[in-house]
């Protein structure tokens, strides 16, 4: 396969050369060249270790990921290597012991999977007759999350306590206790999060109808292989016994269960290679755990030897861009300490904060001679990225997006459109007593009132400012349409 670590960093270097009878796990900073660093890994794999290729297995977290590493190691010459998802790893075991006389297990589709949910939600009082479209779409995402984190293992199903707490989402997940068994466990982690009661009992309905129909999801495929693994002992040994290296990517954002999976897969005869970046976890609001990567990973796998490795040097931007990025990263408080530093030392590179100008900042930094394609616009939310993407269209700026922008809906348009006129382009709206939904009493209106008033005066800001621009006339008519006032 030839040597092609003469471009490597020393970091790389190391990684790429770690000894083949040992568990490593990687922490790969942003940019750090980990993809290049996997590939000549797998290549030094097979080549100077004389690993078979048929004995190395590659995991990435999606299948884009995947394509990217196979595209990649069949350019260096080790095409035969098998690279995948965890989920289809997970899907392959299925179907393998289907074969072998197991369950048959079908694989049920999402629109298939929310009407059955929802069926139960509205069984159990959830979603009521009277409840608004925006509020039936928050409740129901809402729901749906919660569902994905049960059917994938994150945390049990029991019937609820009596009483009804708000949700934290951030606590669920914090106190969720991972098991691979659906109604393991107590009811702990839920009820401590606050889960409305209605929807326990509704998950609980759709968990167990999933089992009486024999049917996973993509999520609770990895569950139910390791289910399987772990009860049929000739399965197990089938499946621990095939590889000799296991490399998996992105391992920040996998959570318990994933990681079952791969210590059944493992057994005692792979070693273990996992790369990720704890700083970089941006899954763990449905059920990813950081914490797996920096110690869990070696009290999983502790009997060949653990080393620990860094990626320190980025090459996606310079000093500046760089030194800001390590200040942030460094106030995280569970974290890895290590360095993040530039491999382009030199190159030109700058930050700019601004509040509600992003788009005439780009214009100043196009203009001064910045390449389009150098600048990057950051946004919190992304919500946000609306309106400046309405400033960049109004200076003629070309600019691209790695999702859909999506403008507000109809309705929020629509009143929208009132508020900004009362408004008096933007100023603060204040909601009128009684005017919220819910009717009067405890919880009613003025609740509701609070809580919906922040993203009707978000939108009638975008509306009025959208209006000052010398695309506004264009832009009020669009919002008119939408709202079908017109």
């Amino acid at each position: 396969s030839g040597d092609n670590r003469t471009g490597l960093t020393d970091e790389q270097r190391r990684i790429v050369t770690h000894p083949a009878d040992r568990h490593a796990s990687v922490l790969a900073v942003a940019g750090s060249g980990k993809t290049t660093t996997m590939v000549e890994r797998v290549a030094w794999l097979a080549g100077e270790a004389a690993i078979p290729c048929a004995r190395i297995r590659v995991l990435a977290y999606n299948r884009d990921a995947a394509q990217l590493l196979a595209t990649r190691l069949h350019r260096r010459g080790v095409s035969t290597v098998d690279v995948s998802t965890l989920h289809s790893l997970a899907r392959s075991i299925l179907l393998d012991d289907e074969r072998r006389g197991g369950p048959v297990q079908r694989v049920i589709g999402e629109p298939e999977l929310q009407r059955l949910h929802q069926r139960h939600l509205r069984a159990e009082g959830m979603l009521p007759d009277g409840l608004s479209a925006g509020r039936r779409r928050a409740r129901l995402a809402e729901q749906s999350s919660l569902l994905g984190l049960v059917d994938a293992g994150s945390l049990p199903v029991e019937p609820p306590p009596p009483a009804r707490r708000q949700l934290d989402s951030a606590r669920l997940i914090s106190t969720s206790a991972i098991s691979p068994a659906p109604h393991a466990g107590t009811n702990e982690a839920l009820a401590l999060a606050g889960v409305d009661p209605g929807a326990q009992r509704a998950l609980a309905r759709t968990v167990s109808a999933l089992d009486s129909m024999r049917a996973v999801t993509l999520d609770g495929m990895i569950r139910a292989a390791v289910l399987r693994l772990t009860d049929d002992e000739g399965l197990r040994r089938s499946w621990a016994t095939r590889w000799t290296q296991l490399i998996v990517d992105e391992y920040q954002d996998v959570n318990g269960v994933q990681q079952e999976l791969l210590r059944l897969v493992a057994g005692c005869s792979a070693r273990v290679m996992v790369v990720g970046d704890d700083d970089q976890c941006i899954y763990q609001w449905r059920g990813a755990r950081p914490e797996l990567l920096r110690d869990g990973f070696q009290r999983a796998f502790p009997g060949a030897g653990h080393d620990r490795y860094v990626l320190s040097r980025t090459f996606r931007f310079g000093d500046e861009i760089a030194a800001v990025a390590a200040s942030g990263i460094e106030r995280n408080v569970d974290r890895v300490p290590k360095r993040l530093v530039s491999g382009r030392p030199g190159v030109a590179s700058a930050v700019d904060v601004t509040r509600d100008d992003a788009a005439g900042v780009v214009a100043t930094r196009l203009a001064r001679g910045t390449r389009a394609s150098e600048v990057a616009v950051l946004v919190r939310q992304w919500s946000a990225a609306a309106e400046i993407s309405a400033g960049l269209c109004a200076a003629g700026i070309a600019w691209q997006a790695p999702e859909p922008i999506r403008w507000p809906d109809a309705d929020a348009v629509a009143l929208a459109l009132d508020l900004a006129t009362a408004a008096g382009a933007g100023d603060a709206v204040e909601c009128e007593p009684g005017s919220g939904e819910g009717g009067s009493g405890e919880g009613g209106a003025s609740e509701a009132c609070t809580t919906e008033r922040a993203v009707y005066v978000a939108t009638a800001r975008l509306v009025a400012r959208a209006l000052r621009l010398p695309e506004g006339r264009w832009f009020a008519r669009r919002c008119v349409s939408w709202a079908g006032l017109a």
